[in-house]
């Protein structure tokens, strides 16, 4: 919170010199004081509005300090899901795709790990934003609800890159056009980034005060992609009626499924997408609520 006040000029008198015997007494001045505002609050959009382009530039660093002194730069947004795909096909491409389906196992993979790994990676470096900018948060003030955005905005650069990859090479490689679902795709991508961005910032909160959870975020990064079972099978009807009925509760599942069926077509599953929305509301205003209301200890736990 900020407050402005004004120092009465007795006081600057005697706090400022003059430059002569004669010089007039200085006007009063306007102080910025940042005071902390008490209880549970959510995001201050003017706050992070003031401060957008410290935003930009906290994004432009970390897509340099990504890519600097690399032999291939952007080129690993697109390797890492590309060897992720070959690993899978070679492991699960007997149990896991059928043999008649429409769209190629290699690009019904590709098509779910491009959203995954922007997710994995969103989490990971948002998770760690807070204890990565440790040098600002005990110098300076702004609102530190940058640093996880930052992360997650970061992220969306190599998304973009491996969607390309997916849109423009994979897919007429393959055969397959985009159709007219291709409209409801700003919207899945509306819920993963939620999704990102209230996972990351609650995560960003606990590992500065619980530092157990920079181990324990990448192992739980890998065991929740595979025991997302839409990330891998074809045809869901494989599995036992109680993983289908327990699937849905998986906030990616309804994102990988919707996804895939908004660029490379076919049914569209709305109960997974509502669940998978409603989980990404909650995770955001939990995140963002939790993340405010401890930012004022950062500095002295850090």
């Amino acid at each position: 919170m900020r407050t402005t006040t004004e120092i009465p000029n007795e006081e600057l008198a005697l706090a400022l010199p003059r430059k002569g015997p004669l010089a007039e007494p200085p006007k009063a001045l306007a102080l910025t004081v940042i005071e902390r505002k008490p209880g549970w609050r959510f995001v201050d959009l003017r706050d992070l509005w003031r401060y957008r382009e410290l935003l930009f530039f906290m994004v432009w660093r970390d897509i340099k300090v990504r890519y600097k002194q690399t032999a291939l730069g952007a080129t690993w947004a697109i390797l890492q899901p590309l060897a992720t795909m070959a690993v899978l096909v070679m492991l699960l491409g007997r149990v896991a795709r059928v043999l008649d389906a429409a769209i190629p196992y290699s690009l019904f993979l590709f098509a779910g790990l491009v959203p995954w790994m922007f997710f994995a990676a969103a989490v990971g470096t948002a998770g760690n934003s807070v204890m990565g900018n440790q040098h600002l948060v005990t110098k300076i003030y702004f609102p530190r609800l940058l640093m996880p955005l930052a992360a997650v905005a970061a992220a969306v650069v190599d998304f973009l890159i491996a969607f390309g990859m997916l849109l423009l090479i994979m897919m007429p490689l393959h055969g397959v056009r985009p159709g007219w679902s291709l409209i409801a795709l700003p919207l899945v991508l509306l819920v993963l980034v939620m999704l990102a961005v209230g996972l990351g910032t609650l995560l960003a909160a606990l590992t500065v005060a619980y530092r157990d959870f920079r181990s324990i975020v990448p192992l739980t990064m890998q065991l929740w992609m595979f025991s997302t079972s839409a990330l891998f099978f074809q045809d869901l009807s494989k599995l036992g009626p109680r993983t289908r009925a327990l699937m849905p509760l998986n906030p990616m599942h309804g994102v990988i499924v919707n996804f895939r069926a908004a660029v490379l077509g076919g049914p569209f599953d709305l109960p997974a997408a509502g669940i998978s929305a409603l989980c990404a509301v909650v995770l955001l205003v939990i995140g963002c609520i939790y993340f405010r209301r401890v930012e004022r200890s950062f500095a002295d736990i850090i």
